[in-house]
């Protein structure tokens, strides 16, 4: 391994800690060098193509397997969805690059550092899949098919994303937003996979949480590794003081993963004056978010972007009605039937946030129209009701493993069940 790997690689998982004292532009210029590097190889020997008899039919599905955030989350339930499937897999974990936390156990009895199946499946966006190649070697890609599965929440992918396009066969993108960004900057196979999607309530009650039984209850999420500015937890606080008054019997949730000190005290600011606040700042397991999840009376998201909103999913899974920016990834299974969609405008960015580019644009939700959908889940109890009903029947049916294994299969070219046991 160079130097210069290894010292990408202590970046990458001191990059929480890095990026408050160091600009976004010095790990693009680290992770330029290690690309550099890796495309000179590429050039000067290709990888060999697919060959079907050097490997058993199956998937090598590499990710962060371990980590604590929403692409651990992602790979894990991808390999639910091949499990569901019967789909033969073996688990690479990628140690994180940027979680904080990379304790999930979930799947850990079947991670292994052996890639005995003839397709690789990398759940890493191209600065981390630069990363790999060059830390594993080109012996998981010669002869095998690989397939990206990358995520974006804008509409164009960043310049330096189309290197990583010498590294995969064909994308799979958990949206039909992800793919149209996708298919701009390739003719290579670009198909939508929908991230499953699972949650269930354990039964704890709010008082688990130290929180009243007599509110309304109103729950948003971020995670500072995601960008505050696109999660947008501001403006979720902003229309939910629209919505209601000090007398109105109503409270606010607020969950933040791995929160910056400067994005906490923002928060804070902005809730000053807010009569029945909640803020939850520790890293909690799936099933404690699910829990969370479950004693609220809606989930309010009024991102900006997103690439698929697995957390939306989730809530409908649970019978958590959704107030959700009707602009991006989550348009794939939210519609006027099974969420409360708030208006927009399309604004471009004046400077640059976070990871996403000055010049690029993104959803500027309507708080005042959010505020009407949070006013109405709280006098409507039928119309509540109706919403989480078929929130909940629609991602059962279209986003649980079993469903998305089913279009896994197809992709991979692999018979039926069916077909299969026939």
């Amino acid at each position: 391994m160079s130097f210069s790997v290894r010292v990408l690689a202590l970046a990458q998982r001191l990059r929480p800690l890095l990026l408050k004292v160091l600009p976004h532009a010095w790990l693009r210029k680290a992770q330029g060098a290690v690309i550099a590097q890796a495309e000179g190889g590429l050039a000067a020997r290709p990888l060999l193509p697919l060959d079907k008899d050097a490997a058993t039919d199956g998937v090598n599905l590499v990710g962060y397997i371990r980590a604590e955030m929403g692409l651990g989350q992602a790979v894990r339930l991808c390999a639910e969805a091949l499990d569901a499937a019967e789909v033969p897999f073996t688990l690479y974990d990628f140690s994180p690059a940027n979680a904080m936390s990379y304790g999930d156990s979930t799947w850990a009895e079947r991670i292994s550092d052996t890639l005995p199946y003839n397709t690789n499946v990398i759940n890493l966006n191209p600065p981390a899949l630069w990363q790999l190649f060059s830390l594993v070697g080109r012996e998981m890609w010669d002869k095998r098919r690989t397939i990206g599965v990358w995520v974006w929440e804008l509409e164009s992918i960043p310049d330096e994303w189309t290197k990583g396009l010498a590294l995969v066969d064909e994308l799979w993108a958990p949206s039909e937003f992800v793919c149209q960004a996708l298919r701009k900057a390739t003719d290579k196979p670009v198909y939508r996979v929908p991230h499953p999607a699972k949650a269930e309530a354990s039964g704890a009650g709010r008082e688990a949480f130290g929180l009243p039984a007599d509110l309304f209850l109103v729950l948003a999420m971020f995670d500072s590794n995601s960008v505050a500015g696109r999660k947008n937890p501001l403006g979720a606080i902003r229309a939910f003081r629209r919505a209601f008054g000090e007398d109105d019997g109503v409270g606010i949730v607020i969950k933040a993963n791995y929160p910056s000190a400067a994005d906490l005290q923002m928060l804070r600011d902005e809730l000053v004056g807010l009569p029945h606040v909640f803020l939850f700042v520790d890293t909690m397991p799936k099933q404690r978010v699910d829990d969370l999840t479950a004693v609220c009376d809606v989930f309010l998201s009024l991102h900006r972007a997103e690439g698929f909103g697995l957390v939306l999913a989730e809530a409908m899974l649970l019978g958590t009605p959704c107030v959700a920016t009707n602009w991006s990834g989550n348009t794939d299974f939210m519609t006027a039937d099974t969420a409360c969609l708030v208006g927009y405008d399309l604004v471009t960015l004046r400077e640059d946030v976070g990871v996403y580019p000055a010049g690029a644009r993104w959803a500027e939700p309507d708080i005042e129209d959010a505020a009407g959908w949070l006013r109405r889940l709280r006098s409507d109890v039928e119309f509540r009701d109706a919403i989480a009903a078929n929130a909940h029947t629609y991602a059962a049916a279209r986003l649980a493993p079993a469903a998305v294994g089913v279009l896994i299969r197809e992709r991979l070219g692999l018979p039926r069940h069916d077909e299969a046991a026939g």
